[in-house]
């Protein structure tokens, strides 16, 4: 059961291991939180030949959304069942990070407002003329990497 002080942490601090729980923890210069999970963004990586290396498939569970950082830019990376998925990590509506939203079969809920985002076709259920532009990623032995443009 969700108590009122764990959904008003959860709307000031975002998720343990979302981009808005850093910023704050940064921002208040205090401890560690403890109990919690504080995962720092994956920086993508580029080998020869291959599109940047976003993460391992077997480091994102089915469900699972995680920040990734390309060039400076933030990438929510989702897998729904055996596919993965990358869409700007930036929410169109609100500039929210999308990574600390909610992934119900391939519907991205966006944290700050509900906006949700369908992570395979880029649409916006809520308004037809915003979308969320898709990143397209490929699997390759085990990992998941941008496709090469």
């Amino acid at each position: 059961m969700t108590t009122l002080r764990d959904l008003l942490r959860l709307l000031v601090k975002g998720r343990p291991d979302g981009l808005r729980h850093r910023w704050v923890w940064r921002w208040l210069r205090t401890a560690e939180p403890t109990n919690e999970v504080d995962r720092a963004p994956v920086t993508a990586t580029s080998e020869a030949g291959l599109g940047e290396l976003l993460c391992r498939l077997d480091d994102l569970a089915d469900g699972e959304v995680i920040e990734v950082m390309v060039d400076g830019r933030p990438l929510a990376v989702c897998r729904v069942g055996d596919d993965v998925f990358a869409v700007d990590g930036t929410c169109p509506h609100a500039g929210g990070a999308l990574a600390d939203g909610q992934l119900e079969g391939s519907v991205l809920t966006c944290q700050s407002h509900g906006w949700s985002f369908d992570v395979v076709t880029g649409d916006c259920e809520m308004d037809d003329e915003m979308c969320v532009e898709r990143i397209p990623t490929v699997l390759s032995n085990g990992e998941v990497r941008l496709m090469e443009q």
